[in-house]
Protein backbone atom coordinates (compact mmCIF):
# COMPACT_ATOMS: atom_id res chain seq x y z
CA UNK A 1 0.00 0.00 0.00
CA UNK A 2 1.43 3.51 -0.92
CA UNK A 3 2.56 5.68 2.21
CA UNK A 4 2.69 2.87 4.55
CA UNK A 5 5.35 0.97 5.74
CA UNK A 6 4.90 -2.10 7.04
CA UNK A 7 7.79 -2.28 10.00
CA UNK A 8 6.94 1.08 11.41
CA UNK A 9 8.58 1.16 15.04
CA UNK A 10 6.41 0.87 18.00
CA UNK A 11 9.12 2.85 19.67
CA UNK A 12 8.16 6.69 19.38
CA UNK A 13 10.70 9.55 19.92
CA UNK A 14 9.15 12.55 18.80
CA UNK A 15 5.17 13.44 18.65
CA UNK A 16 3.00 16.13 17.67
CA UNK A 17 -0.23 16.83 16.91
CA UNK A 18 -1.64 19.40 15.26
CA UNK A 19 -5.35 21.09 14.50
CA UNK A 20 -5.57 22.53 11.16
CA UNK A 21 -8.55 24.40 8.79
CA UNK A 22 -7.30 22.43 5.78
CA UNK A 23 -8.93 19.13 4.20
CA UNK A 24 -6.63 16.02 4.53
CA UNK A 25 -6.40 16.26 0.75
CA UNK A 26 -4.93 19.78 0.81
CA UNK A 27 -3.03 18.64 3.82
CA UNK A 28 -0.99 16.00 2.29
CA UNK A 29 -0.28 17.43 -0.97
CA UNK A 30 1.11 20.17 1.03
CA UNK A 31 3.08 17.91 3.25
CA UNK A 32 4.18 15.95 -0.11
CA UNK A 33 5.26 19.30 -1.93
CA UNK A 34 6.94 20.35 1.45
CA UNK A 35 9.13 17.21 1.10
CA UNK A 36 10.03 17.04 -2.47
CA UNK A 37 11.08 20.66 -2.25
CA UNK A 38 13.33 19.89 0.87
CA UNK A 39 15.05 17.22 -1.23
CA UNK A 40 16.39 19.93 -2.79
CA UNK A 41 17.39 22.56 -0.07
CA UNK A 42 20.84 22.98 1.50
CA UNK A 43 20.80 24.59 5.17
CA UNK A 44 22.97 25.45 7.53
CA UNK A 45 22.76 23.54 10.78
CA UNK A 46 21.63 26.36 12.66
CA UNK A 47 18.55 26.78 10.56
CA UNK A 48 17.37 23.49 11.68
CA UNK A 49 18.00 23.37 15.50
CA UNK A 50 16.44 25.65 17.90
CA UNK A 51 17.10 24.25 20.99
CA UNK A 52 21.13 23.31 21.45
CA UNK A 53 20.99 19.80 21.91
CA UNK A 54 24.01 19.36 20.60
CA UNK A 55 27.18 21.41 20.81
CA UNK A 56 26.46 23.34 16.93
CA UNK A 57 28.71 22.20 14.31
CA UNK A 58 30.11 25.14 13.03
CA UNK A 59 30.46 25.83 8.95
CA UNK A 60 28.00 22.45 8.48
CA UNK A 61 25.56 22.01 5.54
CA UNK A 62 22.42 19.66 6.02
CA UNK A 63 20.95 18.33 3.10
CA UNK A 64 17.88 16.01 3.50
CA UNK A 65 16.59 13.07 1.81
CA UNK A 66 13.04 11.95 1.51
CA UNK A 67 11.37 8.81 0.15
CA UNK A 68 7.73 7.14 0.59
CA UNK A 69 6.51 4.50 2.36
CA UNK A 70 5.49 1.42 0.42
CA UNK A 71 5.42 -1.78 2.59
CA UNK A 72 8.82 -2.93 2.21
CA UNK A 73 10.80 -0.11 0.98
CA UNK A 74 11.20 3.55 0.20
CA UNK A 75 11.36 5.61 -2.91
CA UNK A 76 13.09 8.86 -3.16
CA UNK A 77 10.69 11.90 -3.73
CA UNK A 78 11.62 13.27 -6.65
CA UNK A 79 9.29 14.73 -9.14
CA UNK A 80 7.65 11.76 -11.07
CA UNK A 81 6.98 10.13 -7.72
CA UNK A 82 5.60 13.92 -5.89
CA UNK A 83 3.22 13.64 -9.05
CA UNK A 84 2.00 10.39 -8.66
CA UNK A 85 1.37 10.44 -4.71
CA UNK A 86 -0.55 14.27 -5.72
CA UNK A 87 -2.35 11.97 -8.21
CA UNK A 88 -3.48 9.37 -5.27
CA UNK A 89 -4.29 11.69 -2.68
CA UNK A 90 -6.91 13.26 -5.43
CA UNK A 91 -8.58 10.46 -6.14
CA UNK A 92 -8.59 9.76 -2.30
CA UNK A 93 -6.72 11.06 0.64
CA UNK A 94 -4.04 8.29 2.05
CA UNK A 95 -5.10 7.30 5.97
CA UNK A 96 -1.21 7.23 6.86
CA UNK A 97 2.07 8.51 4.93
CA UNK A 98 5.22 6.91 6.05
CA UNK A 99 8.06 8.32 5.32
CA UNK A 100 11.95 8.00 5.72
CA UNK A 101 14.88 10.91 6.10
CA UNK A 102 18.21 10.72 5.56
CA UNK A 103 19.60 13.99 7.29
CA UNK A 104 23.04 14.64 5.53
CA UNK A 105 25.36 16.94 6.90
CA UNK A 106 28.72 18.34 5.51
CA UNK A 107 31.15 20.12 7.09
CA UNK A 108 32.67 23.38 4.54
CA UNK A 109 36.46 22.85 4.72
CA UNK A 110 38.96 25.75 4.75
CA UNK A 111 38.60 24.96 0.80
CA UNK A 112 35.26 25.13 0.72
CA UNK A 113 34.81 21.36 0.11
CA UNK A 114 32.68 19.21 2.00
CA UNK A 115 33.46 16.55 4.32
CA UNK A 116 30.72 13.39 5.09
CA UNK A 117 29.58 13.62 8.52
CA UNK A 118 27.60 10.74 10.05
CA UNK A 119 23.95 10.80 8.70
CA UNK A 120 20.41 10.82 10.41
CA UNK A 121 17.94 8.37 9.64
CA UNK A 122 14.72 9.30 10.58
CA UNK A 123 11.16 7.52 9.66
CA UNK A 124 8.03 9.80 9.92
CA UNK A 125 4.61 8.59 10.27
CA UNK A 126 1.30 11.13 9.84
CA UNK A 127 -2.06 10.08 10.90
CA UNK A 128 -5.18 11.75 9.71
CA UNK A 129 -8.66 12.43 10.94
CA UNK A 130 -11.00 15.02 10.00
CA UNK A 131 -8.91 18.88 10.73
CA UNK A 132 -6.57 17.12 12.61
CA UNK A 133 -3.13 15.16 11.98
CA UNK A 134 -0.50 13.56 14.16
CA UNK A 135 3.55 12.64 13.25
CA UNK A 136 5.06 9.96 14.95
CA UNK A 137 8.69 9.96 14.85
CA UNK A 138 11.56 7.42 14.82
CA UNK A 139 15.28 8.20 15.34
CA UNK A 140 16.33 4.76 13.29
CA UNK A 141 20.16 5.06 13.49
CA UNK A 142 22.89 7.98 13.65
CA UNK A 143 24.02 10.36 16.42
CA UNK A 144 21.15 12.92 16.44
CA UNK A 145 23.08 15.41 15.56
CA UNK A 146 19.51 17.16 15.01
CA UNK A 147 17.49 16.04 18.01
CA UNK A 148 13.73 14.87 17.59
CA UNK A 149 12.25 17.51 19.23
CA UNK A 150 14.36 20.07 16.67
CA UNK A 151 13.52 18.12 13.41
CA UNK A 152 9.76 17.77 14.31
CA UNK A 153 9.76 21.78 14.87
CA UNK A 154 11.48 22.29 11.60
CA UNK A 155 9.37 19.96 9.26
CA UNK A 156 6.26 21.81 10.67
CA UNK A 157 7.51 25.08 9.89
CA UNK A 158 8.12 24.33 6.54
CA UNK A 159 4.72 22.49 5.89
CA UNK A 160 2.87 26.08 7.42
CA UNK A 161 4.76 27.76 5.09
CA UNK A 162 3.78 25.98 1.97
CA UNK A 163 0.58 26.46 3.49
CA UNK A 164 0.73 29.73 3.79
CA UNK A 165 1.84 30.13 0.23
CA UNK A 166 -0.72 27.71 -1.79
CA UNK A 167 -3.41 30.26 0.36
CA UNK A 168 -1.81 33.01 -0.87
CA UNK A 169 -1.33 31.94 -4.47
CA UNK A 170 -5.64 31.77 -4.82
Amino acid sequence: MLGYYVNFPKLIHGKAIFQTKYSTRTLQKAIIQTLYKLNNYEATFEEIIKHLSAPPVTKCKVNFDFGIAEELTFTYLNEKETRTLEKTIRKKPLPVLDLLCIIRYYKITNDKRKRPLKFDYYLLRFLFREREAQVLLHHERGIQRVSPQDFLEFIMEQIENMLAQRKARR
